[in-house]
């Protein structure tokens, strides 16, 4: 099972010009790890990106984090039944699980020092 910042992006942000990674990086003003089509720099955007997915499902429905299992259930929604599906995956999930952190998004001074 994966979360994919792309089926994400399109059910919290259709209002966003596209769903390609650069242009959603541009959308929310993430910082820029590099030069585009490098496995690093996009690896970190995406990072970057999912955190703010994170973020914004936690602030939009009120939760403590949005874990992988939230996840994977708004990207299997459609985009107009995003609310009814979050309102299930919580009464199904209920007080049993423990959720994931969130990610949150890096300074690229921070990255820099993350070089070996």
């Amino acid at each position: 099972p994966f979360a994919c910042t792309m089926l994400l992006s399109r059910r919290l942000y259709p209002q966003a010009p596209g769903h390609k990674l650069g242009t959603l990086a541009a959308f929310h003003a993430l910082p820029a790890a590099g030069r585009a089509h490098r496995a690093l720099a996009d690896a970190e955007v995406a990072a970057a990106l999912l955190g703010r997915i994170q973020a914004d499902l936690c602030s939009r429905f009120g939760l403590a984090a949005a874990g992988h299992s939230l996840l994977m259930a708004v990207q299997a929604c459609q985009r107009h039944a995003l609310d009814a599906a979050v309102q299930r995956h919580l009464a199904a999930a209920g007080s049993a699980t423990t959720p994931a952190p969130i990610i949150p998004p890096h300074t690229l001074q921070e990255r820099a020092s993350w070089a070996c």
